[in-house]
């Protein structure tokens, strides 16, 4: 069983991934001629990028909670090796 920081990490590669992607397809679209895409491809593609997007901001969101219980651990873990 992965522990929290490791969730993190993978999940932290996950929006890379994502992010990455995005960055690629959007350099695409820039060559293709504008007045070639009807409204309907353009706002199914606006739409799957939405998604993308909201995907990446969960993602992100559990990101940070298991970083801050990481963190919380490994404070609770310190103060007990210290005994503070």
């Amino acid at each position: 069983m992965d522990t929290s920081f490791e969730i993190a990490i993978k999940e932290w590669m996950h929006i890379a991934d994502t992010l990455r992607t995005h960055g690629h397809q959007t350099s695409n679209l820039q060559g293709v001629a504008w007045h070639s895409i009807s409204a309907d491809a353009f706002k199914r593609d606006v739409e799957a990028r939405a998604t993308d997007f909201h995907t990446a901001a969960s993602l992100a969101e559990r990101v940070s909670h298991a970083l801050a219980v990481h963190g919380q651990a490994v404070e609770a873990v310190s103060k007990v090796v210290l005994g503070r």
